[in-house]
């Protein structure tokens, strides 16, 4: 059975795999933040009733649309299951329809590399 990491355990794997294509920061209130430097492009997300379950999951499906290698660097992350204490699984977290479609549609859209990026 996968273990789910912590978040912030994913982001600084996410971030040795990936590194320098993204920098992210976690923050209190479920806001979090990413910089895209490559693409020359900075995402903030904020999750209304300030979960860290909400916004994490949405941060990493915008990392893996946004760089199709993060998608292995965070796929325990993406896979959303939800362990209690003893390891035993007991739910999932997905990312909405609304959000997967935003993402389909931003995939499609064509990006190049920021001026100046490596």
């Amino acid at each position: 059975m996968p273990r789910r990491l912590s978040f912030l355990l994913a982001l600084a794997i996410a971030m040795r795999a990936l590194a320098p294509a993204v920098f992210v920061k976690g923050g209190a209130e479920g806001v979090h933040c990413a910089a895209l430097p490559g693409l020359g492009l900075g995402v903030a997300l904020k999750v209304d009733d300030g979960a860290k379950r909400g916004v994490e999951q949405a941060l990493s499906e915008v990392l893996a649309a946004l760089l199709p290698e993060a998608r292995s660097a965070l796929a325990d992350q993406l896979e959303g299951e939800l362990l209690n204490w003893r390891g035993i699984s007991v739910g999932r977290i997905v990312a909405s329809n609304d959000l997967l479609r935003a993402l389909a549609a931003l995939d499609a859209t064509p990006r190049r590399k920021a001026e100046g990026a490596r």
